[in-house]
């Protein structure tokens, strides 16, 4: 009876710390999920999403055509390039899941999948800041200050 009451004190500290961690990992999956941390990606010009090339936010900030090319163009060369960073983090939470989920998870692993989420998640707050430096550069003045009251009212989204 001791030392099932020592395995379950011990499998309720793992469960404890992989809870914690688990809400720690919930920001990091916030962040990594979309560029911009936040919503509205098939408004803010992204290709790939919803919208079939027309976004809101070409009329938004009124671009030209050769504007609207070089947001695209930005967007998805920075998919592009993103692409095995956003597959590793799906690969990380999938198997920081499977770890949670398993009979006894081990709380070094599970630490080790929050600390390279955390790491992932810096590299893409780093790509997107980048991204937006491309496309600010795109807009004349008049249209940077248009797209930056658009991300601050989407909450940094954009």
């Amino acid at each position: 009876m001791a030392g099932d009451h020592g395995s379950l004190t011990t499998r309720a500290r793992v469960l404890i710390v992989g809870g914690g961690l688990l809400i720690a990992v919930a920001g990091v999956f916030a962040v990594a999920r979309s560029p911009g941390a936040g919503g509205c990606m098939d408004e803010m010009g992204i290709p790939g999403f919803a919208g079939g090339g027309r976004y809101p936010i070409f009329e938004d900030l009124d671009l030209t055509a050769g504007q609207r090319e070089a947001w695209v163009g930005a967007w998805q060369t920075h998919l592009d390039e993103m692409r095995p960073t956003l597959d590793r983090l799906q690969e990380l939470r999938r198997d920081l899941r499977a770890e949670l989920a398993s009979e006894s998870p081990d709380p070094a692993t599970v630490g080790r999948y929050v600390i390279a989420l955390r790491e992932l998640a810096a590299t893409v707050g780093a790509a997107r800041t980048d991204l937006d430096a491309s496309l600010t550069g795109i807009l004349d003045v008049d249209q940077r200050t248009r797209y930056r009251a658009l991300r601050a009212a989407n909450g940094g989204a954009g």
